[in-house]
């Protein structure tokens, strides 16, 4: 689990869906990977903006039930 899954590239985008129509699913967009943490983005509606997140392969371990390509 030291490693981020190989499908994890910049360029590539996958959603998280917690159910059909629940207002938390979110499109993550892969920007970069720095330090084997991937560096992401998602469009915030109510700000009106891109949020930038960092995360650890262990994000993409415990969320891997919920995460579409």
């Amino acid at each position: 689990m030291d490693d981020l899954p190989t499908w994890v590239k910049p360029g590539v985008s996958f959603r998280i869906v917690f159910g059909k129509g629940n207002i938390n699913n979110k499109r993550y967009h892969v920007r970069g990977i720095v330090d084997g943490q991937a560096v992401l983005r998602s469009w915030n509606n109510y700000k009106r903006r891109w949020i930038y997140i960092v995360e650890s392969p262990v994000w993409f371990y415990v969320n891997s039930d919920i995460l579409v390509s």
